[in-house]
């Protein structure tokens, strides 16, 4: 899972500033993907929450040090471009509605503020808990799979193979 560098599929250029645009085009990539039509259904399919980042820093960490430090880099990067999403509950939320204040020159109102907030929290919070789910439903599959084995049995009679 190397490229000619040998950097990792998720951290295709060692050079710290290509690497930290690279870092914040993946979110935007997902993004996209997420909100066109043809690649909503791969794109949802192929996110993972909290049990698959761990997973995937464990494996990281297992193979190099230094690539569990860089995929911390790229969850980082990714987590505050996120952050900055003009979702109420996130800092992107608060960023909005100041400049909602600075458009309007009046405040949004404390109560509009704290019923959206909550509302989105609920929406956000609801969404990582069916990822936790999905992720562990999706971990257990992993960790139990077990390849199907051809039952051969052997006729004593004929000597032949019966599947």
């Amino acid at each position: 899972n190397t490229n000619s560098c040998g950097a990792t599929a998720w951290m295709p250029a060692r050079n710290p500033v290509s690497q930290l645009a690279w870092d914040a085009g993946a979110i935007f990539r997902v993004l996209k993907g997420l909100t066109t039509p043809k690649e909503a259904k791969a794109t949802s399919q192929a996110l993972g929450g909290p049990v698959m980042i761990a997973e995937g820093l464990y494996r990281q960490v297992r193979r190099d040090i230094w690539d569990g430090i860089g995929f911390l880099r790229f969850l980082n990067v990714n987590l505050a471009i996120l952050n900055l999403l003009p979702i109420p509950v996130l800092d992107g939320g608060l960023i909005l509605f100041s400049l909602i204040a600075l458009v309007f020159r009046r405040r949004v109102p404390d109560c509009v503020v704290k019923y959206l907030s909550m509302a989105f929290m609920v929406v956000l919070m609801g969404l990582m808990g069916l990822l936790v789910i999905r992720d562990s439903y999706r971990s257990y599959k992993i960790h139990t799979y077990q390849p199907e084995t051809e039952n051969v049995q052997t006729n004593s009679n004929t000597g032949a193979e019966s599947r």
